[in-house]
């Protein structure tokens, strides 16, 4: 088994943060489609389509189970990367909070091949969680955002 961690601290309270994270994946904004098929307060179902350096379409989908403003536990279902395991944490900080993606993988069993696999992993794991979390960071503290924070 493997690992990739990234985290970020951003300028809003944990219920913001939460709530915004808990939408994943409509505010991500270099995925081609983004849907949610399902949700609840618990569980999460998605469907997400995203292009390989603009020429190859990936399309794959998750289920997370969240538990509210303290993580959410994403599963690959279906995709190249079908299996990967993604833990979202979030911490509480002082009028902040701190959000860790942990990607845990095995790199030899999500895809067929030694070579295929580092390069999924490069391509597809390295770097996206990065991504995914300045899209969370851009989308809780923007004006928007704080403008509809009085609403929720």
């Amino acid at each position: 088994m493997a690992s990739h961690t990234a985290s970020v601290v951003i300028s809003q309270d944990i219920n913001r943060v939460y709530a915004i994270a808990a939408t994943y994946p409509l505010f991500v904004d270099f995925y081609e489609e983004k849907e949610i098929l399902y949700q609840n307060e618990t569980n999460i179902s998605v469907k997400i389509s995203s292009r390989f350096f603009a020429i190859v379409r990936f399309t794959w989908e998750g289920n997370g189970i969240k538990e509210k403003n303290q993580k959410i536990t994403w599963v690959q279902s279906k995709g190249l990367l079908h299996g990967l395991r993604v833990i979202w944490r979030f911490e509480s900080l002082e009028f902040k909070t701190r959000v860790t993606i942990e990607c845990i993988y095995d790199p030899h069993v999500l895809v067929v091949g030694k070579l295929i696999g580092e390069l999924a992993t490069f391509f597809f794991i390295m770097g996206t969680p990065e991504r995914i979390l300045l899209c969370l960071k851009k989308a809780c503290e923007s004006k928007m955002s704080n403008s509809a924070n009085k609403i929720l």
